[in-house]
């Protein structure tokens, strides 16, 4: 078995190890035929590169599959069932494809990168997927990486292949890795912190996104947001229970862990005895499980009292010479703990921004990490000179904080749509990247794909194709995706996108120009309504088949109000068409149109924010002038 085929037992949708030798492979026959090119791929991530035959069929799993491990450890195992138990709720049980995976040792990852990926970006992470058709019509997954988290990473591709993601009939080559060593959340927004049910459930996506790490850093959790002399106390068990269920929950699927705190008003800077107090409660935090901690001294007040007054020369020497101490103090007692700062001023066009950073990066230890927002908190655009900007100050790569798609209170807008504004080569200017998320933990999701798209290969990323990829992801094929992506459309942030719903905003602006000016209505109707109405109506008949259990019923309320929004605005396009034509709706007709508005304006979910009832108020003006 020269060509490096290995033996298989198929079996039905559960896992069998099986343990074979067919000897020391020759690279060459793993790579990808020269007649294959690359082709672009749904996955989501989307992968470094993906060849395949030019012009050829894809395959889809459909149905369960029956599956086959072979020389795989007990992660692989562990990795593996968890996608058939996925698989179990989402796919329809029926005889399906027989899929064997193999896993091919560590050892075989350097000839293999060098022979048949020599450009491929070293990390850890990166893995190597080779398909191949099997004479049965299965299909075999062979897979190479350098370490576990290389192997790790390509497991979820392989679930995305296993539960339906089309790949290429006739075989393909998947060469990955990320463009930053550092991709993750950090739930540091200003809201009520998400329930632990909810943190603990999303752990399993935030790893199929292939982020690595989780930050825990609520600003209204007191054991994060440190105000009052409470902490030096200890902290109760049952917290620290709690603490610790996240961190393991965190750690099972392969993300490092890490907890932020914030002391506000409750730490005096020159103190010894506050210094010592200060590592010792941390510590016991980091017991519970935590790989990495950072200090944050964020949108705090530049205040010192009496004490630091007398012994620093400013607000900045006094909170960077405690951080400088404390966090060598946990360096030494932890090595290998991971460890970041973040300065009161951690935007770069900040007031103190340029003194602070300096002073920083002069008195912090270099293994620290120094966290960065961009020119502004919530910029529209990151570039590579800005971050060279701030690294220049800091004496080391910044660790950006992305704000997206962060929304500070739970209410009526939400942020679906994509991460825009982002440089392509901005990921190796970083230390790595952060992205912050709403109060609504599972309508989070949808932007944080596309965070994690971007995140992991920024080269080659797209905000709308990145879309319709997340909402495969999330809700599954067909009609579900698409009602996800048309929710996302009009749900997107004004301040890195221009508009909650540019394009809905512009079709509109479009049909009350054409009415306005009594030509072309029926167009522009009709593209209104083509393009946006009628999908929105879709959307609340097809979200029930929204695959992921928490987005489907967080999201729920806006799926219905947008469904309703599309009911009121075809019924609105027809009472002013018929009106132009001097057939003036029935009073009764546009009482009833009415109340559906009324419905509508008093309902809390804004999906497209303002912009759908603005056109709703519109019409009525025009249905009802003065009514």
């Amino acid at each position: 078995m020269g060509n490096g085929l290995r033996p298989r037992i198929v079996v039905g949708f559960a896992t069998l190890l099986v343990a074979c030798d067919s000897g020391a492979p020759d690279p060459a026959s793993w790579c990808a035929p020269t007649d294959f090119v690359a082709l672009a791929s749904p996955l989501l991530p989307r992968p470094w590169r993906v060849l395949g035959p030019p012009g050829g069929d894809t395959l889809r799993i459909l149905t369960r599959p029956q599956v086959t491990l072979v020389d795989g450890d007990a992660d692989d195992a562990a990795w593996l069932d968890r996608i058939l138990v996925e698989g179990a709720a989402a796919l329809p049980a029926a005889d399906g494809t027989p899929v064997t995976v193999v896993v091919h040792p560590s050892a075989e990852w350097t000839e293999i990168a060098a022979t048949c990926i020599p450009d491929l970006p070293e990390s850890d992470e990166a893995h190597y997927l080779r398909l191949r058709r099997t004479v049965d019509a299965g299909l075999e997954i062979h897979l190479f990486a350098p370490a576990a988290s290389g192997r790790r990473m390509a497991w979820q591709t392989i679930r995305q292949i296993l539960l339906g993601a089309p790949v290429p009939a006739d075989g393909a080559a998947i060469a990955d890795g990320p463009s930053s060593p550092l991709r993750g959340v950090i739930e540091t927004f200003y809201g009520p912190p998400w329930t632990p049910e909810a943190r603990i459930a999303l752990m399993p996506t935030f790893a199929a996104l292939k982020f690595n790490t989780f930050i825990y850093a609520s600003k209204m959790d007191l054991f994060t947001n440190w105000l009052f002399d409470y902490w030096k106390e200890g902290w109760e068990p049952v917290h620290l229970a709690e603490l610790g269920a996240m961190a393991d929950a965190a750690r099972q699927h392969g993300l490092v862990v890490g907890i932020q705190v914030r002391p506000l008003d409750s730490v005096t800077f020159s103190s010894q005895d506050d210094r010592a107090a200060f590592v010792e409660r941390v510590g016991d935090l980091l017991d519970v499980g935590f790989d990495l901690f950072s200090l944050s001294l964020d949108d705090t007040d530049r205040v010192l009292g009496p004490e630091d007054t007398a012994a620093f020369a400013s607000y900045d020497h006094a909170v960077i010479a405690f951080a400088a101490d404390v966090l060598e103090r946990l360096h030494q007692a932890r090595p290998d703990l991971v460890l970041g700062f973040v300065p009161n001023d951690y935007w770069s066009e900040a007031p103190t921004a340029q003194a602070t950073l300096t002073l920083a990066g002069q008195q912090l230890p270099p293994y620290v990490t120094i966290g960065w927002t961009g020119l502004q908190i919530i910029p529209a655009t990151i570039t590579a000179q800005d971050a060279d900007q701030v690294a220049a100050w800091m004496q080391r790569k910044p660790l950006l904080g992305d704000n997206y798609p962060v929304l500070d209170h739970a209410g009526a807008d939400l942020f679906l749509g994509p991460l825009e504004g982002r440089a392509a080569d901005l990921p190796s200017h970083v230390a790595g990247l952060l992205f912050n998320p709403m109060p609504y933990p599972f309508a989070s999701l949808p932007g944080l794909a596309t965070c994690a798209d971007y995140a992991w290969n920024a080269a080659d990323y797209d905000p709308g194709r990145s879309v319709a990829s997340m909402a495969r992801f999330l809700a599954g094929p067909g009609d579900a995706a698409q009602a996800l992506a048309v929710l996302a459309d009009v749900d997107r942030s004004p301040t890195i996108g221009g508009s909650p719903a540019p394009g809905l905003q512009d079709a509109i602006a479009a049909f009350w120009g054409a009415h306005d000016a009594g030509s072309g209505v029926a167009d522009a109707a009709s593209a209104l309504d083509t393009n946006y109405f009628q999908p929105f109506v879709a959307v609340g008949t097809h979200w029930a088949s929204v695959w992921h259990p928490g987005l489907r019923v967080e999201l729920a309320p806006w799926a219905t109000q947008l469904a309703g929004y599309g009911q009121a605005g075809r019924w609105a396009l027809d009472l002013l068409a018929r009106k132009a034509a001097g057939n003036d709706p029935g009073a009764a007709e546009l009482a009833g149109w009415r109340q559906d508005v009324e419905t509508l304006r008093a309902r809390t979910p804004r999906p497209t924010a303002h912009v759908m009832q603005d056109f709703l108020d519109r019409a009525e003006q025009a249905l009802v002038p003065g009514g």
